[in-house]
């Protein structure tokens, strides 16, 4: 991936160990339907528990940290009924596999949605909101809640992209691993690195991972009803 020496896309191993990933043998996720947590939570996972050893990152292990690291995913109103035009967000839950403390930002963007679906053109997001947050170090398999006073516009015409972004750990030896699993998803998850060399959001399935669905909640002020359920 035209990475430095020093930093490769990896798997994390709780000992500490990296280990680079390639492509043989990994397949891309299963098509799931859209899917309603409840009155105001809306997911593109099947499961919200984490796993460990998961998730991929730009990163380290001599000496051990994280790369900057982008972690994405974008969601569509217009699976879910119920959404009036405006669509009120009061937070989100980012799921941490580790960490040993870092900050990290959420940024919530907006994209047409007659942007090609499963792709994210950062030239046509409109920037709407953005919060740091510390993940307290020693948090695993946990979620931190980002809070949120966000109006989106137009959610009939307007997708939601919501950006997490790990800073580059190198100064202080801080690592981010975002919780993921390897559950279905309904739509895919993208990564991007420029220390990795993924200038643009990419899904973890291109760059040979089918089997990491990071793991996003966006909880809503407006209520919506469960449309359709995930596939087996």
């Amino acid at each position: 991936m035209n990475a430095p020496m020093d930093s490769v896309l990896v798997r994390f191993v709780w000992v500490g160990i990296a280990v680079a990933f390639g492509t043989a043998g990994l397949s891309a996720s299963k098509p799931a339907s859209a899917a309603f947590l409840g009155p105001s939570s809306i997911t593109q996972t099947v499961s919200t528990t984490p796993l460990s050893d998961n998730s991929l990152a730009c990163d380290s292990t001599s000496p051990p940290y994280t790369s900057e690291n982008h972690y994405w995913r974008r969601f569509y109103f217009n699976e879910y009924s119920s959404f009036s035009s405006v669509v009120d967000i009061s937070s989100v839950d980012v799921s941490v596999q580790e960490s040993n403390g870092q900050t990290i930002s959420v940024r919530l963007h907006t994209i047409p949605h007659a942007v090609t679906v499963d792709t994210i053109d950062e030239s046509m997001l409109t920037q709407i909101g953005s919060v740091d947050i510390a993940v307290p170090d020693g948090t695993q398999l946990a979620s931190v809640i980002v809070p949120f006073a966000v109006s989106l516009q137009n959610s009939v015409v307007n997708d939601l992209v919501v950006e997490v972004i790990s800073p580059d750990g190198q100064s202080d030896g801080t690592f981010f691993y975002i919780g993921s699993n390897s559950a279905g998803e309904t739509h895919p998850n993208f990564i991007s690195s420029a220390a990795c060399g993924i200038s643009v959001p990419t899904t973890t399935s291109a760059l040979g991972d089918g089997n990491m669905r990071s793991i996003i909640v966006v909880n809503l002020a407006s209520d919506g009803i469960f449309v359709d359920a995930f596939e087996p």
